[in-house]
């Protein structure tokens, strides 16, 4: 994992074989450097009291308090309603880029002239 500046703070990069996956190094459950956590897989249960464990090298832990995060997308695994905020990546010439697109605020114009 390598961190890098970006507009609300650092982004992780993650690389997997390929792929590089950018996560924005904020937990939305309590505000940890969520990218410092170790990148391993989950456990679901077979039913009754086994578990498997799934999903090897895909899932991302928080350091604090143990949520998952599936690197590619940034979905909790924990509270399916949280999410990390991703970014695209683009590679080109084994360089990374990362595409971070901002929203601007619309502003209200008056069109009509007297």
């Amino acid at each position: 994992m390598t961190l890098v500046d970006g507009p609300d703070g650092s982004i992780g990069l993650f690389r997997r074989g390929d792929t590089v996956y950018a996560l924005r190094n904020w937990c939305p459950h309590n505000g940890a450097p969520v990218c410092l956590g170790p990148v391993s897989g989950t456990n679901v249960s077979k039913g009754g009291y086994e578990v498997e464990h799934v999903r090897e090298g895909e899932i991302l832990v928080c350091p604090w308090h143990k949520w998952e995060f599936e690197l590619a997308t940034g979905m909790s695994i924990t509270k399916p309603v949280k999410k990390v905020e991703s970014y695209k990546v683009v590679i080109e010439n084994d360089r990374v880029y990362l595409v971070i697109r901002r929203l601007r605020k619309r502003k209200n114009v008056d069109t009509t002239h007297d």
